[in-house]
């Protein structure tokens, strides 16, 4: 039974949070190397930007692949360094002189920040699907990282290990030219592109498995090697859904059933950018990063207060508030 089935009340939420997810914000030193503390837990996914620089992309690196082995957001490869993340530890990560992970130079250092999941650990084989997909589950958590190689375009069914159906799925090519594609039960029956400012697209109905040759019919050769982080709501502590803009400062309120310490929000009906927003950053006024870009950080515009309870819209417009009556999907984390 997944815990989103039973309610993490308010005292324990926080504590829960901080033991499965973490924003951490720390300064690089490249060429110097670094461990980097206070997550709380060892990670399994590590999605890194810097903050001061637009000459450095979003890279997300997991322990289902490796530590070496990092994505680029606004790229379609995978990339494999040595000197980025050097390890997964119990309390953080370490890092190499890669620019990426550890930006800046002796006298011109860069802010960066990392958010941090726990997956299950060490990936297992799951059978679930119509294939055998690698998968590293954090039930309780409503998290999951499965990685896979697809076999068929026209009936593929992945396991995610996950005791509910996700309700937020991420996923890439890793093996050749491929989108970020997301899909969700709050958009079924179309795909959003994590990479991309592009409004949402009509694709195949969604599904307790997620089935990348029936979303997605470009993918050639059908042969393909793939990556997925999977999410589903956890009372009290994770939440995916979407609310209707106002195009007014004050509204939407959202409620959640927790204090948010992060939020990701979409425009699903614009080419509109995607936007992240965190407390330990700061989220009014809005420290803003777009994984569509490889932006430095905005330091106005998309301002939000997290409330005990969720969170209130304080933009008249932007990636969080334009135009009234369009839909946006997020996915809240306390």
């Amino acid at each position: 039974m997944g815990l989103n089935k039973r309610l993490i009340n308010q005292a324990s939420a926080s504590s829960f949070g901080a033991d499965n997810f973490a924003p951490v914000t720390y300064t690089g030193n490249r060429p110097s190397t670094q461990s980097i503390t206070g997550v709380g837990f060892q990670p399994d996914l590590v999605w890194i930007k810097n903050r001061d620089s637009s000459s450095y992309p979003h890279v997300l690196t997991d322990s289902v692949r490796g530590n070496t082995k990092y994505l680029v957001l606004d790229t379609s490869a995978q990339y494999t360094g040595s000197n980025t993340i050097t390890s997964f530890d119990s309390d953080g990560f370490s890092l190499g002189d890669n620019g990426y992970f550890n930006g800046g130079l002796s006298g011109a250092y860069n802010e960066m920040v990392a958010w941090c999941w726990k997956g299950g650990g060490a990936a297992v084989s799951n059978t679930d699907g119509s294939i055998t997909s690698q998968v590293s589950a954090n039930q309780d958590a409503g998290f999951s990282i499965v990685k896979f190689t697809s076999n068929s375009p026209a009936d593929l069914r992945v396991g995610h290990g996950l005791s509910s159906t996700p309700e937020l799925i991420i996923y890439k090519r890793l093996d050749g030219t491929g989108e970020w594609y997301v899909v969700s039960s709050e958009i079924s029956g179309y795909y959003l592109r994590l990479n991309s400012t592009a409004a949402q697209a009509i694709t195949s109905p969604y599904s307790t498995y997620f089935a990348s040759g029936a979303l997605i019919s470009s993918f050639t050769p059908a042969v393909t090697d793939q990556i997925a982080y999977c999410f589903y709501s956890v009372d009290g502590y994770q939440k995916v859904g979407s609310y209707t803009g106002t195009g007014s400062v004050g509204s939407p309120t959202i409620t959640t059933g927790f204090q948010p310490r992060f939020v990701m929000i979409k425009n699903i009906n614009l080419n509109q950018e995607w936007v992240m927003i965190d407390s330990v950053r700061g989220n009014n006024p809005a420290k803003t990063l777009y994984p569509n870009y490889s932006n430095a950080e905005a330091t106005s515009g998309n301002n939000i207060d997290f409330n005990s309870d969720g969170f209130t819209i304080q933009e008249s417009g932007g990636g969080i508030n334009y135009r009234s009556g369009d839909t946006f999907l997020y996915l809240a984390i306390a």
